[in-house]
């Protein structure tokens, strides 16, 4: 039987359709003819018209990635309007036909980041109108045309990060309403031209870091009624007045001022935010915080470590409602204020106070913190606990006084945290007693040996933490250059009543590491107590007898001719008296 004219082109047509949507172009790979995976495989310009010719026709996303494309050429996406997903980053794309997207009305993301394109010319995205992310970051963008994003009216995302940008323009953004995450950091920014952002209503994340910025307007940031996260890290802000934050005052969740150059925080500058739970002020120059400047606030974390505070004063922080994470480190703070945290001293969980100038803990510091859990006080110059300083610390796990210059810890000074401290950190004082501590609970203690009468094959050590409930002492030492000094040896154990131990068969200019821990019945209960200890150079001192030898020799080297003389002198002598 044979089949009508019509029925065999059907077939045929067919047949061609099917050949051509089984194909995957060499050197990709395709999964479920719907993803087609191009990346890596050394492609150029000139490849692209094959490969596209020979991809299926139903792949939705296609990845072109890590390749040495430099341009792409007109028609390359005139077969393939159906996909979704378009990935060229990390090629060398400098320019970009102005029509090459047309067929593309059906993408959703566009990834263009870290190529070498300069310009984004007006009409590039005309046809994308259902673009959802657009990734340009890491490229050398210098330019952008008012228009460049206008069709863009399903955008959600869109990242300029690492471009050449000196300038945005105010336009830019009024057709792509529904952007939700915006990155301009790492660019040359200096200005942000009021009503830049005014239709962005929807815009939840904006990152300006990384950029030239030195001062907001006051509608720099108008618009942004949903805005949740704002970065302004690493711009060159010297000045932050109340009135620059107004427009994302009530939305704002996360605030980043780090790495600018503010020197004062002005009354009131965050008042009114209450949704604000991160605040970061942190690597600026800020010498004074004035009066009620975070009134009102509910904070998760402030970080104003790595400024020049001297003081903290109770002013500063008059209206708090909460900081669980307060973090002062790195700062010149010598004088804390009696009751400086007293309006939320109920919510301070964590304080970190590494790094300043304090030489005194005294109670007005840290008084009714009673919720307080993290204290660090590491790298100060304290000497001393004043009286009962730490009594309402009830609830303190974790405490670090480690690198000051204690030189003795005594447990009536810690009555408050004893019996809820966890981590305990002496480290690097010059510790000569650690006394009435007696540990029945989970704890873990670290701190520094004593040494004494260091000499090159043996050293004397004490321990501060001499007298307590321990069983006995177990002695480590571990070499710490292996090539120069293979010596680790076994645990030694002492009877608790030691309180010293001189540590031989060293090696001279050899470092080693050595402890000296307590062992309890309660397994959980660990005191550390070790340091590195450096041993001096041998010294070889001997009687040089060679060199008194070698003396008589040359002395008598020295008189050898005048004992010839003698010699025939007496011989002649003798001649004359016997024959004459």
């Amino acid at each position: 039987m044979k089949l009508p004219y019509f029925d065999v082109v059907v077939a045929a047509v067919l047949f061609c359709i099917v050949a051509k949507t089984a194909s995957c172009p060499p050197p990709c790979r395709c999964h479920k003819q719907l993803y087609t995976y191009c990346d890596n495989a050394s492609l150029t310009a000139n490849h692209l018209g094959d490969v596209l010719l020979n991809t299926p026709t139903t792949t939705i996303y296609l990845d072109l990635s890590l390749n040495s494309i430099s341009y792409l050429p007109e028609n390359i996406f005139d077969h393939h309007p159906q996909l979704t997903s378009v990935n060229l980053a990390r090629n060398a794309i400098g320019s970009v036909s102005p029509k090459v997207f047309v067929p593309l009305t059906q993408l959703r993301k566009l990834f263009l980041e870290e190529n070498n394109i300069v310009v984004i010319n007006s009409g590039l995205f005309s046809s994308l109108e259902k673009l959802e992310i657009l990734r340009l970051d890491g490229n050398k963008i210098e330019d952008v045309h008012n228009t460049s994003f206008e069709n863009l009216v399903s955008l959600e995302e869109l990242y300029l990060r690492d471009n050449h940008l000196d300038e945005i323009p105010s336009l830019l953004f009024s057709k792509t309403m529904k952007l939700r995450v915006l990155d301009l950091s790492d660019n040359l920014i200096e200005y942000i031209h009021d009503g830049t952002f005014t239709h962005l209503r929807n815009l939840e994340l904006l990152s300006l870091a990384k950029n030239r910025i030195r001062t907001l307007q006051s509608f720099s940031l108008s618009g942004l009624v949903n805005l949740k996260e704002l970065s302004l890290r690493s711009n060159k802000l010297s000045v932050l007045r109340a009135t620059d934050l107004d427009a994302v005052r009530f939305s704002l969740r996360e605030l980043d001022l780090s790495s600018n150059i503010l020197s004062t925080l002005t009354s009131n500058v965050f008042r009114g935010m209450g949704n604000l739970v991160n605040l970061n002020i942190s690597e600026n120059n800020v010498e004074l915080i004035n009066d009620s400047a975070f009134f009102g606030l509910s904070l998760d974390k402030l970080l104003l470590n790595s400024n020049k505070l001297t003081q903290l004063w109770r002013s500063s922080f008059r209206g708090v409602q909460r900081i669980a994470y307060l973090d002062f480190s790195s700062n010149e703070i010598s004088r804390i204020e009696t009751g400086a945290f007293d309006s939320f001293n109920e919510f301070i969980f964590v304080l970190d106070l590494t790094r300043n100038k304090l030489t005194k803990l005294q109670y007005g510091m840290v008084r009714e913190l009673k919720s307080l859990q993290v204290l660090r006080l590491a790298h100060n110059e304290i000497d001393e606990v004043v009286n009962t300083a730490m009594k309402d610390l009830t609830n303190l796990q974790e405490l670090d006084i480690g690198k000051n210059k204690f030189t003795v810890i005594d447990a009536k000074d810690f009555v408050g945290p004893l019996n809820s401290l966890k981590l305990f950190s002496l480290q690097c004082n010059t510790l000569e007693r650690f006394v009435n501590f007696n540990f029945d609970k989970d704890i873990f203690i670290s701190m520094n040996l004593t040494i004494s009468n260091v000499l090159s094959r043996s050293v004397n050590v004490s321990w501060p933490y001499a007298k307590g409930g321990q069983l006995y002492w177990s002695v480590t030492i571990k070499c710490v250059d292996s090539n120069k000094c293979p010596f680790d040896s076994q645990p030694n154990y002492l009877p608790a009543y030691r309180e010293s131990y001189v540590i031989d068969n060293l090696l001279p200019i050899s470092q080693y590491y050595v402890c000296v821990n307590p062992e309890f019945a309660n397994s959980n209960v660990r005191v550390e107590q070790c340091l590195f200890i450096i041993t001096s150079e041998e010294v070889i001192t001997s009687t040089k007898y060679p060199s008194t030898e070698v003396n008589s020799l040359a002395a008598s080297d020295a008189s050898f001719p005048r004992t010839i003389f003698c010699a025939i002198l007496s011989m002649i002598y003798f001649i004359l008296t016997c024959f004459c």
